[in-house]
């Protein structure tokens, strides 16, 4: 695709002309061409005023951007934690084998381009792939020819959809306007019977969630209920139809909860839709597509939580003002203007005792007292920026938070802004989080329009407003430095601790950054007074954590809890246990930074210092749980594996300690490694995490010291030439067993042609040509006839 410079001048024209705006102008070419054209660059350079050095700099660094044109479908495979213990690589060998192209490239038609992505953040749903804009749960060998034919005749006809309008609604000129307007909204719900509320979470879109919206107004539209989509529009027997964010039982995907039965029906199909209705209608329930329980309240996934951060995900339409306040939105917002002032919502933040959620639970009042400090000084205001990056595999609280109420979000934003004194803030979000950034950006328009952004909030003279920032692609930038110079539009570099964020941060002044469920905690405290953390939780770590539970438990999903839960009642009692029968090996907390748990461990309280105290840590909150099938050393070589990829490379510990430990722990992975590499590994991770310059080199020797610590003797059984969880290419090998039907779908599946074997007929695999990628096992998931025979070939 040829560029034409007259296409660019209109995509800076969207976006302020300063450094600020950098990555998402990039952004914006590259989805207009699929790629990043020089002469495009070149007129950025010059319509941002900025050297053409330092544009090349951030279109090379950050891997959201191509210099080569990509197809017209990108085929992603998410290569998360959730993704790779579910059989990730295999999907990834097999599209490529199916597109005939190494991860990276495009076909010679220009039709597709294959590439992987750290995490999606749908964990639940895993293994994820993604066809253009569309997510592929639970996806299995056998269906990815489909999927991409599938994928190639949509992207020929899709056109892009249409923009929708923002809704008209009035300027609250004062904090008592938008308290009538909240008690207005309360009562329209009263007055309606109900709603049907569909879960539109990351996990049930891909699932299908959105056709059934349609469904059900068809449905209604034929059994004469009425079902208004606009809370305003309630009437007294109307009930509402809701697409809401995140309702947390992501594996049972796609959810339809009604209220105020309570009932919660799972797995529904556009098909189900009729009989809900008529269920809803003649005051009975559909028993079929209910799941370990009648009601939610009494559901043993939800029985067990208390939410906070979450209390309005899943329970709103994350688009609609007037929900939020239902609920009792901005209640925090107007009481500190109105009754609390600055010092004191300091003070009640201190006194809940909140840490920030984000990885090391820094105590939150501290740090803004610190800013407060700091700009008293240096006489600038605080910036309040929101870290939305999320960049843990197996991580998506903050998603669900910023899609499924971005309201609460910006109105802790606001209440912590008022605090500090701050005028300008940011949100940084994910570049693979569109759905956030399209939401929040709504969200921010709406709250402009009616005076809750802007000059003269709610007739004080309080003035703040916010800016959304995309990211680009790079782990790094969850650090705060780096995060703050990719709002610059730098390169994402993180700097030296001893330089603190909140004396001299973004652009060199004061900055306050917490990450989005921090935010969201806020207006809690301050509506409802301290306690109602700190009555919650334990002494060092008071309130609830949310966490993504995900990997091999039977119910996976988005979970909120008090601290001081215990691992095995997350992991056995809401999570139901480990999934078809599998014997339980081990739980990942914390990401890239965190460290895998024995089964010892699991009566282990969850909180910030217990989970350190272990040699893991809490991290955002991603879990991921692992069984027999999980090979410990294949984890620890995954993260490290990831990290090298991620890694900015500016301090030499990271730079040079993470080639070699991937070097190692290849090494272990193949057999050929000997105790005295294990020592080798256990000296360069004490270096990494003495001598790091930033968190990420910091922690990234923790999943390999904690699999040391506690599954050594799953690296010494590599020492022996056994990987015994069958997972490591060197030390297995596959073999058909007599249950074989003679189908046909491995043989043709398999890409060194290795396998042989009439139709009908026992096939055999030739051990010298196969390369263990595995295609085979997982293309004969129906007859469960390949066997993983461990210890090496034959």
């Amino acid at each position: 695709m040829e560029c034409d410079p007259s296409k660019v001048e209109p995509i800076l024209d969207r976006y302020p002309r300063d450094e600020s705006s950098l990555i998402m102008v990039l952004q914006d070419i590259q989805s207009e061409y699929r790629y990043l054209p020089c002469e495009a660059l070149e007129e950025v350079a010059a319509g941002l005023e900025l050297p053409l050095s330092r544009v090349f700099s951030a279109a090379t660094f950050y891997k959201a951007f191509a210099l080569e044109p990509e197809g017209r479908t990108v085929v992603q495979v998410c290569r998360g934690t959730a993704c790779h213990v579910r059989g990730a690589a295999v999907l990834e060998e097999e599209l490529g084998r199916l597109l005939a192209v190494e991860t990276g490239g495009t076909t010679g038609d220009g039709r597709f381009t294959l590439r992987t992505v750290n995490c999606v953040g749908a964990c639940a749903m895993a293994p994820v792939v993604i066809t253009g804009e569309d997510y592929h749960p639970e996806v299995r060998a056998d269906q990815l020819a489909r999927l991409v034919k599938r994928a190639g005749k949509k992207a020929e006809v899709e056109t892009k959809a249409p923009t929708r309008e923002l809704p008209v609604l009035h300027r609250f000129e004062t904090g008592h306007d938008l308290m009538v307007r909240a008690d207005e909204a309360r009562a329209a719900r009263a007055r309606s019977a109900g709603s049907l509320q569909i879960c539109g979470g990351p996990g049930c879109l891909a699932a299908g969630s959105k056709g059934l919206v349609e469904a059900f107004s068809a449905a209604a539209q034929r059994a004469e209920l009425s079902l208004q989509v606009d809370l305003t529009a309630c009437q007294h027997d109307d009930r509402q139809l809701q697409l809401t964010g995140c309702q947390g039982l992501c594996q049972r995907g796609p959810l339809v909860h009604v209220l105020p039965e309570d009932t919660l029906y799972c797995g529904v199909k556009p098909r189900d839709a009729e009989r809900i209705v008529d269920a809803v209608a003649g005051g009975t329930v559909v028993e079929e597509l209910l799941d370990d329980a009648p009601t939610r309240a009494s559901h043993p996934f939800y029985a067990g939580q208390t939410l906070q951060a979450l209390a309005t995900c899943g329970r709103v339409d994350p688009e609609s003002l007037d929900d939020y306040l239902a609920e009792g939105g901005f209640y925090g917002l107007t009481r500190a203007l109105a009754v609390i002032g600055p010092e004191e919502v300091v003070e009640m933040v201190e006194a809940s005792g909140l840490r920030g959620r984000g990885g090391a639970g820094f105590p939150t009042g501290r740090k803004w007292r610190s800013a407060l400090r700091a700009a008293a000084k240096s006489g600038h205001p605080p910036y309040v920026l929101c870290n939305g990056d999320e960049g843990d595999p197996g991580a998506f609280m903050d998603r669900a938070i910023m899609e499924g109420s971005p309201f609460a979000v910006l109105e802790g934003m606001l209440i912590g802004a008022y605090a500090l004194g701050g005028r300008e803030g940011w949100i940084y979000v994910r570049a693979e989080y569109p759905l956030a950034v399209e939401r929040l950006e709504r969200a921010i328009a709406i709250c402009r329009q009616v005076g809750l952004l802007g000059e003269g909030i709610l007739g004080t003279t309080f003035d703040f407003d916010v800016r959304i920032s995309r990211g680009g692609g790079a782990f790094v930038c969850g650090e705060s430095s780096a995060l703050m110079k990719s709002i610059e539009g730098k390169t994402g570099e993180p700097r030296a601790k001893y330089v603190r964020s909140v004396e001299s941060g973004l652009r060199g002044r004061p900055t306050v950054l917490n990450n989005v469920e921090t935010w969201s905690l806020v207006p809690g405290i301050v509506a409802h007074d301290p306690e109602w953390m700190r009555g919650l939780g334990t002494d060092r770590s008071s309130g609830t954590k949310a966490f993504s539970l995900t990997g091999q438990v039977r119910r996976t999903g988005l979970v909120e809890v008090p601290m001081g839960t215990t691992l095995r009642h997350l992991i056995f009692d809401i999570g139901g246990g480990l999934r078809d029968g599998r014997t339980f090996k081990a739980v990942q907390t914390g990401g890239p930074s965190g460290g895998c748990l024995p089964e010892d461990q699991l009566d282990l309280p969850i909180d910030f210092d217990a989970l350190d105290e272990a040699g893991s840590m809490m991290g955002s909150g991603g879990m991921i749980v692992m069984d027999e099938s999980t090979c410990m050393v294949d984890v620890a070589r995954y993260f490290v594996d990831f990290l090298l990829e991620e890694s900015c490379g500016k301090c030499a510990p990271c730079r040079l300690g993470l080639p070699q430990l991937s070097w190692l722990l290849g090494r272990v992975a193949s057999g050929t490694a000997t105790e005295a590499d294990l020592a080798t590994i256990e000296g360069i991770a004490a270096g990494m995490a003495t001598n790091s310059l930033c968190g990420l080199g910091k922690s990234a020797p923790n999943p390999v010291l904690s699999t040391l610590r506690f599954f050594r003797h799953e690296y010494e059984e590599h020492l022996e030439g056994r990987c015994d969880a069958g997972v490591c290419r060197e030390l297995i090998r596959y073999e058909i067993t007599q249950d074989c039907t003679g189908c046909l779908l491995c043989l043709k599946a398999c890409p060194k042609e290795a396998i042989s074997g009439a139709k009908g007929e026992l096939h055999v695999i030739d051990q010298e040509a196969c390369d263990k990628c595995g295609i085979c096992a997982a293309i004969c998931v129906k007859h469960e006839a390949v066997d993983v025979v461990t210890g090496g070939a034959a």
